[in-house]
């Protein structure tokens, strides 16, 4: 194989979260905190895109720090008690990738408990590597601190790391750091963020078959 390690992101590119437990969670608590709020699950996934979920939060829908609170607080109630699914394809990649001897590296805004949950409940092989939301700011994406430190831990070269994610903030860690990406299209179908992410990245797939003639062709 070209690549030694996948660094995969994790919420809407191995398993559909934002679909079925944080879209839903943010609907729960706007109907507590801005009832007549309204809000599609396009505009969410754009909101989140750009300026950013926080700056969604904070300079759109005006949360104060009480509401702020309230709305992560449901969310790890939401997430505690919900396990998404790995998407069609995924188990299949990360299989092969790791049969092949290459390295599972996840670099993602999740915990790394979540996520070691996630693939557990989902019979995939659990990764090499996890850099969650457990690190400290400035060693979270898109600092580029987690490419770096998997170069070192499993001696690699940049050439031979290929990131993939479904938002901007892994596309601009791997840029910063001389790494192959590949835009994730298959959680969503968001032209505006399609557009952004298509032009930007190396490769941009809208279904886990092209991810996989990539890896392995």
């Amino acid at each position: 194989m070209k690549y030694k390690i996948l660094a995969l992101d994790h919420d809407d590119t191995v398993v559909d979260s934002t679909r079925t437990i944080h879209f839903p969670s943010l609907i729960e608590t706007l109907n507590v905190l801005r009832p007549d709020y309204r809000l599609s699950m396009e505009e969410y996934v754009e909101y989140c895109f750009e300026p950013g979920f926080y700056s969604f939060c904070y300079d759109i829908l005006h949360f104060s720090e009480e509401e702020m609170n309230y709305q992560v607080d449901h969310w790890y109630s939401v997430v505690k008690s919900r396990i998404p699914k790995v998407f069609d394809g995924m188990k299949r990649i990360i299989t092969k990738f790791k049969e092949n001897g290459g390295k599972i590296c996840v670099v993602s805004y999740s915990h790394k408990d979540y996520i070691l949950r996630d693939y557990a409940a989902n019979g995939l092989p659990l990764p090499d590597a996890v850099y969650g939301f457990e690190q400290p700011p400035e060693k979270r994406k898109p600092n580029v601190w987690p490419l770096v430190d998997m170069m070192g831990v499993f001696n690699v070269e940049p050439s031979e790391i290929i990131m993939v994610d479904d938002m901007k903030q892994g596309l601009e860690m791997a840029k910063k750091a001389g790494v192959d990406f590949v835009g994730a299209g298959w959680a969503n179908d968001v032209k505006s963020v399609e557009e952004v992410m298509r032009s930007l990245s190396d490769y941009y797939c809208k279904t886990t078959e092209e991810l996989e003639s990539i890896l392995f062709s």
